[in-house]
């Protein structure tokens, strides 16, 4: 049965991986390596702090590319069609204010906790919390990695190498673990909920509840986190336009870090204690 899963599962995850591939191939090499940098750093740091789960460090790598390959890609695709939708009732100035504060986390982290869950499954190992929260971890940085790629490309045709600069410190330092955080939550959920002996109701509960957890982080980081940094470094007249001019010292390097560490932190102390309840 998993031999067959796992072949309907390469194959359905044959498209996502080629066209990501091919977004990769056909991206400008400075704005590869200020995405990829900065992920590949968090990762070797997550690996480093992951404990007994880096003797599986062949499942975290293929955590990591299916964040980046797959997740990432279906996430882009199911975003667009609910943009779309939103368009067609809300406009096109209200959907761009709506779809990433509501449909955007609820899409992202469902597409990712779904992958998560395969991972899980495919393999038959019990890897409990704090092997969940390294595959979420793992998980959310390829993914974050592939969306940095994107707003990248955006922000680098808007501003130039000022404006990759500012996307690359906004989003890939000071957001970078952003998505681990949150797809780590899941999968610490996950890995609870497998590792329990509870009725399979118990389990649906503790995983649907950390994957709600997910979802809530993400929604009040787009709604609150993202768009303060965002008018305190960019101040655009309209929502995804030019910047108005250049940040402060002071707001680059005091307000927006303790932005980022106030909204990140609530995940971190859930995660840490999920893990020490289960020691």
């Amino acid at each position: 049965m998993r031999k067959r899963l796992l072949s309907v599962v390469a194959l359905l995850a044959l498209l996502p991986t080629i066209e990501s591939l091919g977004l990769y191939i056909n991206t400008p090499p400075l704005i590869l390596v200020a995405a990829m940098g900065p992920a590949l750093f968090l990762c070797a740091v997550a690996f480093g702090a992951s404990g007994p789960v880096r003797q599986h460090a062949g499942l975290l790598l293929g955590a990591f590319l299916c964040g980046a390959l797959v997740a990432a890609f279906l996430s882009s695709a199911l975003n667009d069609l609910v943009f779309v939708w939103i368009a067609a009732w809300a406009g096109g100035e209200r959907s761009r204010a709506l779809t990433p504060i509501t449909a955007g986390p609820l899409v992202e982290e469902v597409v990712k906790a779904l992958v998560l869950w395969l991972l899980f499954y495919l393999q038959p190992r019990r890897l409990g919390v704090r092997g969940g929260m390294a595959l979420g971890g793992a998980l959310g940085i390829g993914f974050a990695m592939t969306e940095n790629v994107q707003y990248f490309i955006l922000a680098t045709l808007s501003g130039g190498t000022t404006g990759l600069g500012q996307a690359v410190y906004t989003r890939a330092l000071l957001g970078g673990l952003n998505h681990a955080v949150f797809t780590a939550c899941a999968g610490a959920g996950i890995g609870w909920a497998l590792e329990s002996v509870g009725s399979t109701a118990r389990r649906a509960a503790v995983a649907g509840g950390a994957l709600g957890l997910a979802i809530v982080q993400h929604v009040v980081w787009n709604a609150v986190a993202s768009r303060s940094i965002n008018d305190l470094l960019c101040n655009p007249a309209v929502v995804d336009g030019p910047c108005r001019g250049e940040p402060s010292v002071w707001s680059l390097a005091v307000v927006a870090p303790l932005v980022e560490l106030v909204f990140v932190a609530p995940g971190v102390v859930l995660l840490v204690m999920a893990l020490r309840s289960r020691q």
